[in-house]
């Protein structure tokens, strides 16, 4: 069984992904990489039923946000929805202890810096 701490780690992975999906406008990039965080979010509640952290019903207002940003295409919305949903992470790693957690947007050239140097991104 994967540890919670696993799934949340894949998650802000898929974060910097979603992030960077949205920055180049590649909607079906952005659109599967919500759906895999959606994913691991279930996955924890599954799992972890017992566990306050696995609880993060609190994501699901900011992720429909983002699912509508993506379908519209729409940057300026993709980038306020993303926010929120960074901060929701933030609050949900304070509500349950780990605070000291803090998700942010990428600052450095997600391409030169990443784990994912070889991949394309470019969706236009």
């Amino acid at each position: 069984m994967p540890r919670l701490n696993t799934l949340m780690m894949v998650t802000q992975l898929g974060h910097f992904k979603l992030w960077y999906a949205g920055a180049v406008q590649n909607w079906p990039l952005a659109n599967y990489e919500l759906a895999q965080i959606r994913a691991n979010i279930v996955d924890a509640r599954k799992l972890y039923p017992n566990k306050s952290e696995s609880n993060m019903s609190t994501m699901t207002p900011p992720a429909d946000d983002l699912d509508d940003a993506i379908k519209a295409k729409d940057s300026a919305k993709f980038v306020k929805a993303f926010a929120k949903l960074t901060a929701t992470c933030n609050s949900c790693h304070e509500a349950t202890g780990v605070g000291f957690i803090k998700i942010r947007d990428p600052r450095l050239s997600p391409i030169e810096t990443s784990p994912f140097s070889d991949e394309s991104f470019s969706g236009k």
